[in-house]
């Protein structure tokens, strides 16, 4: 697994988020933005996952960390 700090993550290394109900990530349950679209929203969901780390789950390569919370998929992708 690699070995990502979570709390060191900021949104500048985001290439884009994810939030939405748990099971297919496809954007049919959820939604993605790119920092383009909503640094906020990509802060927001960044800073969820960081306030969660206890669920965090991130991918073996590196590419993106997620965490269901309440019932939700929260995921960050790496750039």
């Amino acid at each position: 697994m690699e070995n990502i700090d979570v709390q060191a993550l900021t949104p500048n290394q985001i290439v884009r988020a994810y939030k939405g109900k748990i099971g297919c990530m496809c954007g049919c349950k959820g939604q993605y933005w790119t920092p383009d679209q909503s640094k906020a929203m990509v802060t927001k969901i960044l800073r969820t996952i960081q306030a969660n780390e206890e669920v965090v789950e991130v991918d073996d390569g590196g590419e993106w960390v997620a965490a269901r919370i309440a019932g939700k998929e929260h995921c960050v992708y790496l750039r």
